[in-house]
């Protein structure tokens, strides 16, 4: 029996890969992967080896806090989640990103003072600022529907 060809054919031009398909696809990994960028900015920082002028290699002066750790933790559990159960996976993101603004978790080196009033300090984390707000610009149509029907179970109970 002869095998035909242009059924196969005709099936692999009708299946192309499309970039705004896998992009819908995949738009909730978007807050994610911003995190990852800093994540592995910071562990590639910490993993980096200085070299003195006399050629001895030392490791990085940078110690890692329990809150560097649970965070960078945070994003493979998240990574974990969402190809294991993508359901579940916004609620985790959107716990993370909440932890990272209260500062419960971090995710670089470097945190930034802020001077609020003539006493208090917060810790700002700019990964986790830029990672919320693209999960609010990705979610921002739920966020809405929630708001609003929220507001009229609010209305209706009155």
């Amino acid at each position: 029996m002869i095998l035909d060809d242009s059924a196969e054919l005709k099936h692999n031009s009708t299946t192309k890969f499309s970039i705004g398909q896998f992009y819908f696809q995949h738009r909730q990994l978007i807050p994610l992967l911003v995190l990852s960028y800093f994540v592995g900015e910071s562990l590639l920082t910490i993993l980096t080896l200085e070299v003195n002028n006399i050629g001895e290699t030392s490791t990085s002066h940078y110690i890692l806090n329990y809150q560097q750790i649970f965070g960078f933790c945070a994003v493979v559990l998240n990574y974990i989640i969402y190809f294991i159960n993508r359901l579940v996976f916004r609620f985790t993101v959107l716990i993370t990103l909440l932890l990272g603004l209260g500062n419960v978790l971090t995710f670089t080196l470097n945190q930034h003072k802020i001077k609020f009033g003539l006493t208090g300090i917060a810790v700002f984390d700019y990964a986790a600022f830029l990672g919320m707000a693209a999960f609010v610009v990705l979610n921002l149509q739920s966020l809405l529907r929630f708001y609003n029907s929220s507001d009229n179970r609010a209305k209706t109970t009155k």
